[in-house]
């Protein structure tokens, strides 16, 4: 509990001065008292002090006099009581003009009242209220605390806070998921437009939802925010254990009242007890995150026997049909741009694999999930058997990294899609597919990639490794165009240039030297110099196959031939 002024106003012997103006400001908070004795007063006060004085240090100074209600005003003080006549004849009406306008309290005091008089009573009520304040945020504390005891989770929690506040509650974890709430979604506080019901268990906070930071408290853990274009506003406290932000306890109110201290010391409570409980719900998941784990390696697994015992667990685990043909998908956080491996945030990467993951749920219930460090592996189930099957999945994929990559700023994501598998025992299959269209994203060996790649898309990296280490694929690069690099890096020629753009054509010799714009002997006469450097018939089958394959792999290669002949 606080002290007001207007309840300041009430102890005697203050409850005989005379307000003079700033009517408006009686519900201001008074923390203490300051007595001014000095002209340079501003530098000595501090927010929420009711200022006493007989106005001596300004007594010749007009100019400072006409602007200390301003000033007082601005840095927060509660009000000034002021004993005139002693040093000044009247207190001027500017001051009372200004006091008005600004909403400060302005108080006259009678001539025989001295100012410990007004200090004695007035910082024992204070501290009397601090101590009821004390006494109070104790008996709430233990009665968070006796929840947690007996085992109660975040519905107890939101249901006590809000019969303590007499307001909505909300908990929400650190994606925006509602995790309890003491109000119906349909009332006034928690309309159907701030929240995204997704189904029965998940309900998350809607983009709509914009907030504006109004009053951030010092002393409090507390922010007090407006709820754009409404009557609205949350007093909003994280959930926080050391520099993690696990989530939030959201109180909804109206703009017309405000809450008491003890309603704010009360938030505060229910945070701490709050990342109590998220914490004791983080180790449970960690626990069945490693279950879930040791049944997904072993369905990658190459032997039989882990296969089996983890196609056993999964059943015991879900309702799951072993002959139930599937795709295996894999979300990947583009590594390459956002180096997330040193430099990334890990609560963006967990945010942005979360809300793929409910979007993925969304269209497919019976999905299954894996975290794999920044990556997401996905058993997906075919609901149906028609042949647009892969065609809608695709376009589906294509939104969920459209929304999620818009949504976030820091992070975009992308997905590789494995063919149709026929039965879980070949998940293993359907996973190394998936992780190959992943790999050729990320090795950009293939360009134009969309941000959902196929088996398919891959062309002839189906059967060639995708990884840049690959020693064998480098050497039968070198084998193949190395010679013919090294020529033009010598002669300052365009022969691979020529070759490549020939191999687009088919070898037709009449397109390729219109698409260069060479004459066709010009085009001619490269082609034969080529086939002396290189020492092979291009135009023999097998060595336009090598040539071909060579040409797909060379943007995997660039980088390594840089480090060893310089650029190409």
């Amino acid at each position: 509990m606080q002290l007001t002024v207007r309840e300041a106003l009430e102890i005697s012997p203050l409850n005989r001065a005379k307000l003079l103006a700033g009517h408006k400001g009686l519900t201001n908070i008074v923390t203490s008292i300051n007595v001014m004795e000095v002209p340079d007063i501003i530098a000595w006060v501090h927010p929420r002090e009711l200022l006493i004085t007989t106005m001596y240090p300004l007594r010749d100074d007009i100019s400072k006099i006409e602007t200390l209600i301003p000033q007082l005003a601005h840095n927060g003080l509660a009000g000034i009581a002021i004993k005139p006549l002693r040093y000044i004849d009247t207190i001027p009406g500017m001051m009372i003009e200004d006091a008005d306008r600004l909403g400060f309290p302005l108080l006259e005091l009678p001539q025989d009242i001295a100012f410990i008089d007004i200090i004695l009573p007035i910082t024992g009520r204070i501290l009397e209220l601090k101590t009821e304040e004390l006494i109070r945020s104790e008996n709430i504390h233990k009665q968070f605390l006796d929840l947690v005891l007996i085992g109660c989770g975040f519905n107890e929690i939101a249901k006590t806070l809000g019969n303590l506040i007499k307001r909505p509650v909300m908990i929400i974890d650190r994606f925006n998921k509602v995790l309890a709430s003491n109000a119906r979604f349909n009332s006034h506080f928690l309309n159907r437009e701030f929240l995204n019901i997704i189904d029965q268990d998940t309900v998350i906070l809607s983009d709509s939802l914009t907030l504006e930071l109004v009053e951030e408290w010092d002393s409090r853990q507390t922010k007090r925010m407006k709820v754009s274009h409404t009557d609205l506003e949350i007093i909003e406290c994280e959930v926080k254990i050391g520099d993690s932000r696990l989530g939030r306890v959201m109180v909804w109110n109206k703009k017309t009242t405000r809450l008491e201290q003890i309603d704010l010391i009360a938030i505060e409570h229910a945070s701490t007890i709050t990342a109590l409980k998220m914490m004791e719900a983080c180790s449970i998941k960690q626990i069945e995150e490693r279950l879930r784990n040791e049944v997904f390696n072993g369905l990658i697994a190459k032997n039989l026997p882990s296969r089996s015992s983890s196609i056993r667990s999964l059943k015991e685990q879900v309702d799951i049909d072993e002959n139930q043909p599937f795709f295996v998908l894999i979300t990947s956080i583009d590594a390459s741009k956002n180096e997330v491996s040193t430099n990334f945030n890990k609560n963006i990467i967990d945010e942005a694999l979360y809300t793929t993951r409910r979007y993925i749920q969304a269209i497919n219930p019976g999905s299954l999930f894996w975290y794999q460090g920044y990556r997401l592996v996905v058993y997906f189930p075919i609901k149906t058997h028609n042949g647009n099957e892969v065609k809608d999945l695709h376009h589906e994929l294509l939104e969920i990294c459209k929304k999620v990559n818009e949504s976030s700023k820091n992070v975009k994501i992308f997905m590789g899609l494995s063919s149709q598998i026929n039965n879980l025992w070949d998940f293993a299959d359907g996973y190394q597919i998936a992780l190959k269209c992943v790999e050729a994203k990320l090795s950009s060996i293939i360009n134009q990639l969309s941000e959902v790649v196929t088996f398919d898309d891959l062309g002839v990296f189906q059967i060639i490794p995708t990884q840049k280490n690959g020693v064998d694929l480098k050497a039968f690069f070198i084998k193949t165009l190395g010679k013919l690099i090294e020529y033009d890096q010598h002669n300052k020629t365009e022969l691979l240039k020529t070759l490549h753009c020939s191999v687009q054509n088919n070898l037709n010799l009449s397109k390729t030297a219109k698409d260069m714009h060479i004459h066709y002997n010009t085009l001619r006469y490269r082609l034969e110099r080529i086939k002396q450097v290189l020492g092979i018939d291009i135009f023999n089958s097998q060595s336009k196959l090598a040539i071909e394959v060579a040409l797909q792999i060379l943007p995997m290669m660039v980088d390594t031939l840089h480090s060893e002949t310089g650029d190409l």
